[in-house]
């Protein structure tokens, strides 16, 4: 099954090239995380969900990543891609999780899915001197330390960059600007010495139980409201919310969509859609 998996991941992306495509299967992907679709005995698409840890507002909680979404290139434009992506939310509404993350190939193609933009990324410049994992470690940790949400990293998340780096002969390195730490960069990740606002579209959130993504929240709404979930039914109900317990209701104020919600709860809209910035976060993590 593996080499199976692997054989279509190289299919779906070339640029990756063959050292790569193992190092994946070796480390974050596997036929134990992957979800499958076939035709006959061939397989066609996959996908794979790789357990994250979500810092929000004092909770810790499981946010899986989509990663690696890919269709053979003879079976593609024929919903597969969205068949496994309604699978992934299937599958981790049954286990209570409030949220998936992805890191996009397109935000626009993700958006139709319910899922919004929850991080922007960061573009740093001045000169680069390579430094140590444990420099890229203190600068993570004191960026994260005033923000209302981050991706909570652990060893084996540094284990497995430095792998990809020296895979593809890159390092991490320090962003050095008349003498100041900028903050630092890998070449495909950047990251600032203290939080500011950014502005290139980032990871995507995707709320899968909107239940569990409220309570988390604690937030107190002044309008009852009715939710909309195209792909998961069990998000479509009518509620109060008083810091963050869900009252069901018969009747509402205003009626959202499951990606305006999201948005609610990451701090970057109001109830009525106006732009706001109530919570300062940041999704680091690509895959």
């Amino acid at each position: 099954m593996k080499e199976r998996l692997i054989k279509l991941y190289k299919k779906c992306f070339p640029e990756d090239g063959q050292a790569v495509a193992k190092y994946m299967f070796d480390t974050i992907l596997s036929p134990e995380n992957a979800l499958i679709e076939y035709d006959g005995d061939i397989i066609i698409s996959a996908v794979y969900l790789v357990d994250k840890t979500l810092y929000y507002k004092n909770s810790v909680v499981c946010m899986p990543y989509i990663v690696a979404l890919g269709t053979d290139p003879d079976y593609r434009y024929k919903g597969y891609s969205k068949k496994l992506i309604i699978r992934c939310l299937e599958k981790l509404y049954k286990e209570n999780l409030p949220f998936v993350a992805l890191y996009p190939f397109n935000h626009a193609f993700y958006q139709k899915f319910g899922f919004f933009i929850a991080s922007f990324d960061y573009k740093l410049s001045g000169k680069k001197v390579k430094c140590s994992i444990e420099d890229i470690k203190q600068i993570y940790q004191k960026f994260c330390s005033p923000l209302d949400y981050y991706i909570v990293r652990d060893d084996s998340f540094y284990d497995f960059v430095l792998g990809m780096l020296n895979l593809e002969q890159r390092s991490f390195c320090k962003v050095i600007d008349n003498d100041n730490l900028v903050g630092y960069t890998n070449g495909e990740e950047s990251l600032p010495a203290e939080y500011k606002l950014a502005k290139e579209p980032g990871v995507m959130v995707r709320i899968v139980d909107a239940k569990a993504a409220l309570s988390i929240s604690n937030l107190t709404f002044d309008k009852k409201i009715m939710i909309k979930d195209e792909l998961i039914k069990e998000n479509n109900f009518c509620c109060k919310v008083d810091g963050g317990k869900v009252i069901k209701t018969c009747d509402y104020d205003v009626a959202i969509d499951i990606a305006h919600l999201g948005e609610i709860i990451f701090g970057k809209k109001t109830i009525d859609g106006k732009n706001v910035n109530t919570l300062n976060g940041y999704l680091a993590d690509k895959y």
